[in-house]
């Protein structure tokens, strides 16, 4: 069987080849990386290189596209992928394209393919094809660094957490890169779906893409630069791409905010003291939290992939503090917080977090009453010294695993997390942080250095028409 799409994709001026697999994320990985070519390649047609496992998967994807990507022309390479036969038919489907549009005109993306489809895709564009003209082609790989923006498409994360690495270096990209831009329409519709404080922060990083572009230079690695100002307040980011500097930024971050305030803004990092001190997201069994974790920002470690359960009292206990906060004349710190909570409750809604049958609150005593059938094989977390002890001399700490939460600078990721995985946290919660910033009164300003050009995001203007951010702040 050979690929029928060579037809549909011979009129196009430059075609994206990508690689389709199954998998958590693949969708929103193959739409991003369509995003991302068409930024630094120019490609005015995609072609999704898929066998018969990614059949469905392959329908979210055009759908996606058609709404984002509009103008990009989306062609089917279904092959049925028998072994052999599939890579001779790919190899035949990039020489032909080679031939018409030729090796300028291909750009082959392998990320989001299983190692078979990845690895026949790398031996199609390097070389020569069969006795016909060398076909040497621009083979990328987009790097995404995941963390606290799993889930969510380009370009509602910042360029620079989704980079492109040359794998094939032929002709690379294309000069003065351009900007995604997403129709009013479809960007709401979009981000409506997303809860509260994940949609101001995916629309902050929209506009961050709109100013910044991803560029090399001698002096930095990225190009591009970001300072946040509030009153007077600086936090730089000499340049995006430097972990260090995120670090360093969210330290000054730290000095600006309430302790209370940093922690549930995801400023700092959970740690959990159980059988050893590690991090929350790194704990494989469910984790039954206490209500003070969701002061501490758990909500993040949750959009980071932490397996965690929420118990009824908890989210009993938190609807009561956020209703009476809400209430007018509320606007002291701790109104904010508890306001914050409701908020962080909506997050792990949407991250689809199990709630937990329970008795009613206090979570201190409702906790080890639950049902022991449902504490088999998990851990119960908290943050409070009290509850710990009280747990540990109860009959539970027979049936679960106990833990007792801490929080730690984002500084000790360091020594146990790459530093793709920190920047993407890191600039998560420095957006989140902003969020906090404006709802605590101040004014928050975002400069974006890209070589000589600097531009501003009042962060106000970029949310003005957030309705919940009226009801939610405290000043101003």
């Amino acid at each position: 069987m050979v690929f029928h799409c060579f037809n549909a994709l011979r009129d196009c001026g430059r075609v994206g080849l990508i690689a389709l697999s199954v998998g958590p994320g693949v969708v929103e990985a193959v739409v991003s990386v369509s995003g991302r070519l068409w930024e630094e390649y120019g490609v005015d047609c995609i072609g999704l290189v898929y066998t018969s496992r990614s059949i469905g998967l392959a329908g979210k994807v055009k759908d996606l596209l058609a709404k984002f990507m509009p103008r990009i022309k989306v062609i089917d390479c279904y092959h049925t992928g028998e072994p052999g036969i599939f890579e001779r038919a790919l190899r035949k489907l990039i020489e032909q394209l080679c031939g018409i549009l030729g090796s300028k005109g291909v750009v082959l993306v392998p990320t989001p393919g299983s190692r078979r489809l990845a690895a026949a895709m790398g031996m199609a564009g390097v070389g020569r094809g069969y006795g016909a003209e060398e076909c040497n082609v621009d083979i990328i790989h987009v790097d995404f660094y995941w963390g606290p923006w799993s889930g969510l498409i380009y370009p509602f994360v910042p360029r620079f957490i989704e980079p492109i690495l040359l794998i094939n270096p032929v002709h690379g990209p294309m000069q003065g890169p351009r900007s995604l831009h997403v129709e009013d329409s479809v960007l709401g519709d979009y981000l409506g779906r997303l809860p509260p404080l994940r949609r101001s922060i995916a629309l902050l990083a929209y506009r961050l893409n709109e100013l910044a572009y991803r560029v090399q230079d001698e002096v930095k690695k990225c190009g591009v630069g970001i300072t946040l100002s509030t009153g007077g307040w600086r936090i730089v980011v000499n340049d995006v791409c430097d972990m260090a500097e995120w670090v360093g930024a969210i330290g000054e971050a730290e000095k600006l905010l309430d302790e209370r305030l940093a922690s549930l803004a995801g400023l700092c990092a959970l740690f959990v003291e159980a059988d050893n001190i590690t991090r929350l997201t790194h704990i494989d069994e469910p984790v039954v939290i206490d209500t003070n974790l969701v002061y501490y920002g758990v909500h993040t470690d949750t959009h980071e992939g932490a397996k965690v359960v929420l118990p009824y009292c908890a989210q009993a206990e938190l609807l009561i503090r956020y209703a009476e906060a809400l209430k007018p004349g509320k606007r002291d710190i701790k109104s904010l917080l508890d306001r914050l909570v409701g908020l962080a409750l909506e997050e792990l809604r949407y991250a689809g977090v199990r709630i937990l049958a329970s008795p009613p609150p206090p979570c201190d005593t409702a906790i080890p009453s639950i049902d022991p059938l449902s504490l088999e094989n998990v851990v119960l977390v908290t943050a409070d010294k009290g509850a710990y002890q009280l747990w540990s001399s109860h009959p539970v700490s027979r049936l679960a695993k106990l833990g007792y939460a801490k929080t730690e600078p984002l500084t000790r990721l360091a020594k146990i997390e790459p530093p793709e995985t920190i920047i993407a946290r890191a600039s998560y919660s420095l957006l989140q942080a902003t969020v906090v910033m404006l709802l605590q009164g101040h004014n928050p300003i975002i400069n974006v250095e890209s070589r000589k050009t600097r531009r501003e995001i009042v962060v106000s203007e970029i949310l003005e028409r957030e309705e919940w951010i009226k009801s939610h702040r405290i000043y101003g």
